[in-house]
Formats: structure tokens, sequence, C-alpha cells
């Protein structure tokens, strides 16, 4: 680490830093050796490390160097002509945002109701399922944006009408809720109980039916019911749809998918420069995300002081613990750097 240049009220007294906290009680500083060949020079051609600025070190070198941000690999898809020019964007920058690829799909026009996000982690691809009419693709590529940055959705539907209608939405975010469905019953015989089964996916509700074979069921029955078994209760809240009271006998319901469930993905999304997204999205194969690299060392260290490096390598003080003020440093720090800095809290 270097040597100790003295103790913390040492460095109060004789280092007076803005983005430094003064209520911060600890402060060491140590002497480092800081590569000249691994800064840039200014315009006059003078190699100037601020004061504030990160610095570290691979792995068997001697000298510390600038810490440069990792670079976040994206691609561009469509053009801004047609307004379909979007840009996706791996959340996390490094070589590894190179293995994510995006796809968008109308599964053979499957008439989707909405834009769905699915993230296969195996296989790196964010996959958009685009909302289509059963003949052609409806979503536009606002739409996949806006599906991408909502994150993780929880899958939902409403069966019924009037008073009996019913919400069932999936407990767990993602896009595996949109393989539940939800099926009404006509028991089609006298005296029948309420009794809801599960299998394989389907959620079934047995109707309950008086001496007549007539449907008894209200909406608020079949809402208790979901919830009180086991199986179904386990993957679905029941609740009354939009503008029920639950008092309405319930007529059968063929069976009816959860739809809107989307995972949270790995990567952002945004309208390319001069789309406004309102074009059509069309169907893309698996593409990868490019031009992502790694930091270039681990971040150790915050200097404590601006040290001019034109002449060659030169020793400069550097704090390993202290309070920071984020807001006061030359430029900003990502919070994958932070999180290396071990000894610093950012306020």
């Amino acid at each position: 680490m270097g040597q100790l240049y003295g103790t913390y009220s040492d460095i109060l007294n004789e280092i007076d830093l803005p983005f430094l906290d003064s209520s911060q009680v600890r402060r060491k500083a140590v002497g480092l050796t800081l590569d000249a060949s691994s800064f840039v020079a200014d315009g006059d051609g003078r190699k100037i490390v601020k004061a504030g600025t990160v610095v570290g070190r691979a792995d068997g070198e001697t000298k510390y160097k600038e810490v440069i941000k990792a670079v976040a690999a994206s691609k561009s898809l469509g053009d801004a002509g047609s307004n379909t020019l979007f840009v996706v964007t791996a959340k996390e920058g490094g070589v590894a945002g190179n293995g994510l690829k995006i796809k968008l799909t109308d599964n053979g026009h499957d008439s989707r109701a909405t834009t769905d996000i699915e993230y296969d982690s195996y296989l790196g691809i964010v996959t958009a399922h685009l909302e289509n009419d059963g003949s052609a693709i409806t979503a536009t590529v606002g739409d996949v944006v806006n599906a991408i940055t909502a994150g993780a959705k929880a899958a939902s539907v409403e069966v019924g009408a009037d008073n009996a209608k019913i919400k069932v939405t999936a407990k767990t975010a993602g896009f595996e809720g949109n393989d539940l469905s939800i099926v009404l019953a006509d028991p089609g015989a006298n005296d029948k109980a309420l009794s809801v089964d599960y299998d394989d996916g389907v959620i079934t509700v047995n109707l309950a039916t008086d001496g007549s074979g007539s449907i008894t069921s209200t909406g608020a029955d079949v809402v208790a019911a979901i919830n009180a078994d086991v199986e179904a209760s386990a993957l679905v809240y029941a609740e009354l749809g939009t503008g029920s009271d639950g008092t309405g006998t319930c007529a059968a319901v063929a069976s009816t998918a959860l739809v809107g469930g989307s995972d949270e993905a790995p990567v952002t999304a945004a309208n390319g420069t001069g789309s406004d997204g309102s074009g059509t999205a069309s169907e893309t194969a698996a593409t990868a995300l490019a031009g992502g690299v790694d930091q270039n060392v681990v971040a150790e260290y915050i200097t404590a002081e601006t040290v001019e490096l034109t002449d060659g390598d030169q020793v400069v003080a550097v704090f390993d613990q202290a309070r920071v003020r984020a807001s006061r440093l030359e430029t900003d720090i990502d919070d994958a750097i932070k999180a290396q800095l071990k000894g610093f809290d950012f306020v």
C-alpha cells in the first residue's frame, strides 16, 4: 500500500479538499507511484492528475493508473426514417455484455395482447414477444422500449362480466406467468359444490349449482375459493375485477391465459436518435450486443492532491479510507467502482 504519511490529525491539518466530508473521524493516506504513461495529456500537453481521481492497478503491476470505467455493450436496431430505430444497452459495463442478444418475434402471429419480455439467462437472449392481432404485428418499437424499461411484471387477466367479473394475477412477476390460465366451468349437473382444481398451469373453478343445475356461484365466491385453494393460491391471487362488486352470478368461461407477464432483463432500451418509436416493430433474429469493454484496473484509492505527471512517474498522496461527497468530485464514479473502494463512504 505504500508508506503511511501520518496520522489522521496530520492529514486533516495538511489537506483541505472540497470532496471530503469533515464529519468523517478517520482518514488514512498513503504514498503511491502513479504511472505517467497511463494518464492522458490535456490540450496543452500536460498530464495533470486532479485531486479526487480514482486510481488502481492490475495484478502484478506496481504503478497505479487512472481507473477507466467499463463500457457497456449495445446494439442499434431499425432505422430513424421509419421511426423504428432503438438502442439496447447492457445494464452492466464490461465484455460480459457482448454475450447478450436481443430478439423480436411474434411467434407466428400468436394473437398476443401485449408486448412481453422473456430473458433466457442460460443463452443470454432477451426476447420481445410482440403484440399482434393474429395476422400482423401491432406492436410499435416504442412498445418494445417500454416493455424492456418496465422490468419484471406479473401476468394477469380479467374474466367474467359486470358484477361477476374477477381478476387473477400471478404471484410471481415474470414471463412464465403467461403460461397460467383460468377456467370457470359449468359442471352441467345438479347440486354441485364450488371447487378448484389445478393441473399443468390450468386453474379450473368448478362452479356451484342448485337443484335444477343452475349456477349459483358469485364473483365473490369464486375469488374466495381460488384464494383458499392451496395449489392455486401458491401461484395466483384473485380479486374482484374492474367495476365488479362480486354479487353477480358467474357464467362459464373457457380457458383464458394470463397475459402481460415480463421478465427483468439485463439491458436497457431507448429510442434512437431521430426516431420517436412510433414505427411498427419487425421480427429480428437473435442479434448480439457489441462494444463492451472491461474496466481497466481494480479501483483502490482516491488521490488526495493534484499532481503533474508530464515529466514522468510521480509519488502522490492518496486516501484509502474517507467519507466522500461524490457530487464534488471532478468526475462521476459508477457503482461498480464504488463497490471496490471498500474504505469509502459516499454521501
